[in-house]
């Protein structure tokens, strides 16, 4: 059975595995059979206040901690870049005005698209950006990201 046909809903439990996995202990999940794949998301991150923000601005699917704000884009899998690349130029189309407001809002440092593909075993990987994503981001002063995770068919 490949990466693709592994889900888990957005539950606590699973943000404690993402959140662990990206700290470098993500050996629980990898023991208990769940693959960790968050699709894309836009994080914010520097030394400001999510909250205040968030009380000026609505933004769904958003979680946050002290200086750092991540905004779920797309739950396309590991292996449908292109829908996750889709997904992105729609929330940027549809965004746009709350971006320019992040990426200006005092403290913030850093705004990034992070795309979550799935890591091909024992093969060199590549991800080329398109003219399209690139440019809509890049306008907005938002950089992109492509983080590979491993999968196992186990």
């Amino acid at each position: 059975m490949g990466a693709a046909n592994y889900s888990l809903k957005r539950t606590a439990a699973y943000r404690l595995l993402c959140y662990h996995s990206v700290r470098g202990s993500g050996r629980l999940a990898q023991a208990l059979g769940i693959k960790i794949m968050p699709g894309c998301v836009l994080r914010a991150t520097g030394n400001f206040s999510p909250e205040q923000f968030l009380a000026q601005h609505s933004v769904a699917g958003a979680s946050h901690r002290q200086g750092s704000l991540v905004v779920t884009v797309s739950d396309a899998d590991g292996d449908a870049f292109p829908v996750q690349i889709a997904d992105a130029l729609a929330f940027i189309e549809r965004h746009a005005d709350m971006l320019r407001a992040l990426k200006s809002f005092p403290g913030v440092e850093l705004l990034s698209l992070n795309f979550g593909l799935w890591q091909i075993p024992g093969s060199a990987q590549h991800i080329t950006f398109s003219p399209a994503i690139s440019s809509a981001a890049g306008t907005l002063g938002i950089s992109l990201t492509a983080w590979f995770y491993a999968a196992s068919d186990a």
